[in-house]
């Protein structure tokens, strides 16, 4: 009976130093890495300016980091703002009107303050001005143009880039010596008649517009007296006016009233 219980407790010795081992290992794998880490220890915590300066308290920095708004990837074009707007019309598409000369002044003088206009409204480039101003030329002024540009590249001479030169130019074919003066001793000779007054003074200010006259306030009321039609200049002056404008008004208020 001895006998056999001495043979199990050998067997049992036997079995705990296989088990002993085994856990010996085991911990030795556990205790590989920790070593590993306690000689390459974590990067600190990011220094934010303000830890240092406001958040002493290691418990306060870490509620400041639960308060902190998580990014949010959100798309790229979300983000873009909306280029601002510089106060012209380049989204809006305007069409220069097309010209033909006519052997009319009024003609040629109207288009070119369009095409001024919608110049204003855009930002193009000098010399695409002049292209698309000369696109919209029609009939004679198509002729006229492109036989003037080869003449002046037979003479050796530069080609016109700019629109002020094209201006220019058409202002010399297309608007005679003697307009302006013609003009000017209209407006000299211009009087009411059988017009309105709105209608005496719309063809008063086009005329001096025409004629690049700058008169000044008074200078100006006086032309418009001056041709006005004497039943009601009477009334008209019996009042004192600081622009010509406030005095066309009360002039048409006193035409309304006589009719």
């Amino acid at each position: 009976m001895q006998a056999i219980v001495s043979h199990f407790e050998k067997l049992l010795d036997h079995k705990l130093e296989g088990l002993h081992e085994r856990l010996d290992q085991v911990e030795n794998q556990v205790a590989g890495p920790r070593a590993t880490n306690q000689r390459h220890p974590p990067n600190p915590r990011p220094q934010h300016p303000i830890y240092n300066e406001y958040l002493e308290d290691p418990k306060d920095v870490e509620e400041y980091e639960d308060i902190q708004p998580r990014r949010v990837n959100r798309p790229r074009d979300r983000l873009r703002r909306p280029r601002e707007e510089d106060g012209g019309l380049g989204g809006v598409k305007i069409t220069i009107p097309s010209f033909k000369e006519k052997s009319d002044p009024e003609a040629y003088l109207e288009w070119e303050m369009r095409v001024e206009q919608i110049f204003s409204c855009h930002n193009y480039l000098k010399n695409k001005k002049v292209k698309l101003a000369a696109l919209e030329f029609t009939d004679y002024a198509l002729v006229w143009w492109d036989q003037m540009q080869k003449e002046r590249t037979r003479n050796g001479e530069h080609p016109i880039t700019t629109w002020e030169e094209m201006r220019a130019i058409m202002m010399r074919r297309f608007i005679p010596s003697y307009y302006r003066r013609e003009l000017n001793n209209h407006l000299q000779r211009l009087t009411q008649g059988s017009k309105s007054v709105d209608e005496y003074y719309k063809e008063m200010k086009i005329a001096m517009i025409r004629t690049n006259i700058m008169n000044d306030n008074e200078a100006t009321m006086a032309r418009f007296l001056y041709g006005h039609n004497r039943d009601t200049v009477d009334v008209v002056e019996m009042h004192y006016y600081v622009e010509l404008e406030e005095m066309v008004h009360q002039d048409i208020k006193v035409e309304q009233q006589l009719k």
